[in-house]
């Protein structure tokens, strides 16, 4: 019994492929569904292989069920097709295909499959950690294939794991980190079926007009590091991200004292303390975090001592302190700081974030796009941070919320705004001149 899959060029690729793991990134109605369906197709002709879809919402792989059994040349194959208790085809060779959603990805468990899709992985549910602990240890039995596919966020995991590795070139350069077990594809909305003729290059042309272009590089371009919601532009980033010589120990530091401006995030629940240290002329020269779970007084006296090593105004971040149902232990955090500052002769001031979070946001966004700020090329994981952090529109309070996304953290961050803030509000000595970053040839 024959099956009938039909194809355009570009997706022969991703069915194709027979590599460990592949990132499928398309733009929206360019066909990446047809390709997926096509590739499960092809391998559930393998006896007894077993296979799941796996969606954010049960609905989505309940609708891609219905059509893959609405296909004349396909039924022939299945032996049983049920919609519960998941939709599922047990095909006549033994071959199984089960489509799941990650509404309770706790409940997803299975004897080991031979490859899983999970699609629409931009979704929220689909985070880092559910591939971790949910996805890959159903694969490694028997050695399966995993496959990620949907659109572009940033440089989330799913770009940075699954996009990256599958690259033989970044930028026109070979990849350093090219992984012979990878396959990565990327295609935009113009290669779907739907837009070769006239009147289909004609509405991308009209839908381009109308959709702002963030959303359009996101969605229908498919643009990597693309995100619609970015507060801080991924090319800008990397613009302010200089190379110099590496100077991580705080030790190597010659220039100390006055001039130099140490900010700190005192995180919480899920954020680690993190710090940075920047100089008056803007550059942005080191940076650390610790761990959770450390004792606040011990942080305060570590952070404390890179303070007092180069000799700098100290900004803390107060927003938990004096904020109703917070515990007297938490509002004594910042006197930690303020008392080993007076101690230790430093100036010291305090950014209370809640009530400032927009305008300390855009001052920061314009000071990148202004290029007034500079950040040493050794500290990635600062760049990192700026890259991913995003906004989200509230309607119910008409409010704009700020933060990292699901899984990733914002300490510096929020470093980086104290450190725009002092400097709009010169608490920074400017005795001395200079930068301690060579920006230069």
């Amino acid at each position: 019994m024959g099956c009938k899959i039909s194809l355009m060029e570009w997706q022969d690729g991703p069915v194709f492929c027979d590599k460990r793991f592949m990132g499928l990134f398309a733009g929206r109605r360019a066909g990446k569904t047809d390709a997926i369906k096509a590739r499960m197709k092809l391998k559930l002709q393998r006896r007894g292989f077993r296979y799941t879809y796996i969606s954010p919402l049960s609905a989505q792989g309940e609708q891609v069920w219905r059509e893959m059994i609405a296909d004349a040349s396909w039924r022939p194959r299945i032996l049983k097709a049920a919609r519960r208790p998941y939709p599922h085809f047990f095909m006549r060779n033994k071959a199984t295909l089960w489509f799941r959603s990650m509404q309770r990805p706790e409940g997803i468990r299975s004897t080991g499959e031979d490859e899983i899709c999970a699609d629409e992985s931009q979704d929220p549910t689909m985070t880092e950690n559910a591939i971790d602990t949910v996805i890959l240890p159903m694969l490694a039995d028997r050695r399966g294939s995993l496959l990620i596919s949907g659109q572009f966020r940033g440089e989330d995991y799913r770009f940075t794991r699954f996009w990256i590795p599958g690259q033989r070139e970044v930028d026109g350069k070979p990849n350093p980190k090219y992984n012979p077990a990878f396959a990565s594809w990327r295609f935009p909305t113009s290669v779907g079926y739907c837009f070769q003729d006239a009147s289909g290059k004609a509405e991308l042309e009209l839908m381009k007009s109308i959709t702002p272009q963030p959303v359009w590089e996101q969605e229908w371009e498919c643009v990597p590091r693309s995100n619609a919601n970015a507060v801080f532009k991924s090319e800008q980033v990397d613009a302010i991200s200089v190379a110099h010589s590496p100077r991580l120990s705080i030790e190597e530091y010659p220039a100390r004292g006055d001039g130099y401006c140490v900010c700190i995030d005192l995180g919480g629940i899920s954020d680690p303390l993190g710090l940075i240290v920047g100089h008056t002329s803007g550059d942005v020269v080191y940076a650390k975090q610790w761990p959770l779970g450390l004792d606040d007084r011990q942080l305060a006296r570590e952070a404390m001592e890179v303070a007092s090593f180069f000799r700098g105004l100290v900004v803390v971040d107060s927003t938990g302190k004096g904020k109703p149902g917070r515990s007297d232990s938490e509002e004594e955090r910042v006197e930690f700081y303020r008392r080993d500052a007076a101690m230790m002769g430093l100036e010291f001031q305090d950014v209370y974030q809640t009530t400032n979070k927009e305008r300390l946001v855009l001052n920061l966004r314009t000071a990148i796009q202004q290029g007034e700020i500079v950040i040493a090329a050794e500290l990635k994981e600062v760049c990192d941070q700026l890259k991913a952090y995003e906004y989200t529109y509230n309607p119910r309070h008409k409010i704009y919320q700020y933060g990292a996304p699901l899984g990733k953290h914002d300490e510096y961050v929020s470093c980086c705004m104290m450190f725009r803030e002092a400097m709009n509000r010169n608490w920074i000595r400017r005795t001395g001149s200079g930068r301690p970053l060579r920006t230069g040839p």
